[in-house]
């Protein structure tokens, strides 16, 4: 049912009518169509040269018989598609795929050094894909309320939607209902066994580490399906609560997977370290983007094999160490530790990280963080 049709049907309730109308003008004034499935609520660029394939990779979504069909064929291009990136030969013009998942939370905030961080690049496409908590985005006609208390609090508002039209019209913008990956995810965690008393062996930080792993997959699964229509020579990911005082030169890329020196930790085992960020990466290799957004297929593994590493307690099981683990150790990548400076947004304060440094950050207030930058 699309949303058209559902503003009929509630047309007698003034409210929801309100609300219909005002997303729907939204998408007009931004040239957006809505596409709605039943695990998630996709904001589709009507001008963008990928719209006819999200549309119809959203779509496909309830059919399991077309999606199994369509990996299969999809398989063959992914491949070649993988080797082509690896080519210098054959890049066009540096075009860059900007990949964010997660929970966009304080994103009014983060938004303003995120754009002014990607304004550094040409040609580049923006994918956003988000979490949508108490499925208050895609369960909109049964939540009776004002349009302000569409989006969970402190979360996203519609304010923040149109924001993002504006600063990035973004190829693709989704928000996942995370009720329909609630029970996937607490099963995982509920599988994950941590010895000892220590939080990160808690229910929440496991549900959390689960709940990232597995969005930073789909949303590397939908970038996946649609690149057969365009071809990309950089794929920066990015967590939406970051911010990012700095320059990336893309000539320092060479095939390696970059992360930010700061807020890395420092664990090592064999004298190798396997720690590393995962709040922004960076690549000219989209099998090595694959293989990070892939943590999510591998985390049982990975914690078992995380338990035998002697001492390092509680560090280990710090999700910068599973992410690090999976990637340095366990598939040898080639991942280059670089000074960026980077930073997280946290309610009434940003967490500045030293960007030389691998220890803790400067913990600072919006209007200390606004002086410094100016």
């Amino acid at each position: 049912m699309n949303y058209k049709n559902e503003l009929q049907l509630n047309i007698n309730n003034e409210q929801e009518s309100k609300s219909y109308t005002d997303i729907m003008e939204l998408c007009d004034a931004y040239n957006y169509e809505i596409i709605e499935k039943k695990d998630r609520l996709c904001f589709v660029l009507r001008k963008s040269v990928f719209r006819k394939k999200i549309i119809k990779m959203i779509k496909n979504k309830d059919d399991k018989n077309k999606k199994d069909e369509n990996k299969k064929n999809e398989n063959k291009k992914n491949e070649n598609k993988k080797d082509e990136n690896k080519d210098d030969d054959n890049k066009d013009d540096d075009n860059i795929a900007i990949m964010m998942t997660g929970l966009p939370r304080f994103y009014d905030y983060s938004i303003k050094s995120i754009k002014s961080f990607s304004s550094n690049y040409k040609n580049v496409d923006y994918f956003f894909t988000f979490w949508d908590i108490n499925g208050k985005i895609n369960n909109h006609s049964k939540y009776k309320y004002d349009i302000s208390n569409y989006f969970e609090r402190n979360t996203i508002s519609v304010s923040t939607i149109e924001n993002i039209f504006i600063h990035f019209q973004p190829t693709m913008l989704q928000f996942l209902k995370y009720s329909e990956y609630e029970t996937e995810i607490i099963k995982l965690s509920n599988m994950i066994n941590v010895p000892g008393s220590s939080r990160y062996g808690h229910e929440t930080y496991k549900n959390m580490v689960v709940s990232v792993s597995l969005i930073n997959h789909i949303g590397y699964k939908s970038l996946e399906e649609i690149l057969t229509v365009k071809k990309f020579n950089y794929f920066f990911k990015i967590r939406p609560d970051s911010i990012i005082n700095d320059h990336v030169d893309l000539k320092l890329f060479n095939n390696n997977l970059i992360t930010p020196l700061s807020n890395s930790h420092n664990l090592y085992i064999d004298n190798v370290k396997f720690s590393m960020n995962d709040q922004i990466c960076f690549t000219d290799n989209f099998n090595y983007l694959s293989i990070y957004c892939n943590l999510y297929e591998n985390l049982i593994e990975v914690y078992k094999l995380i338990h035998n590493i002697k001492g390092e307690e509680p560090q280990k099981y710090f999700h910068e160490s599973l992410i690090g683990y999976f990637i340095r150790i366990m598939n040898k990548m080639n991942v280059k530790e670089i000074p960026i400076q980077t930073g997280l947004v946290r309610e009434n304060k940003i967490l500045f990280y030293y960007k030389d440094k691998w220890s803790g950050p400067k913990i600072m207030t919006y209007e200390e963080y606004e002086k410094m930058i100016k």
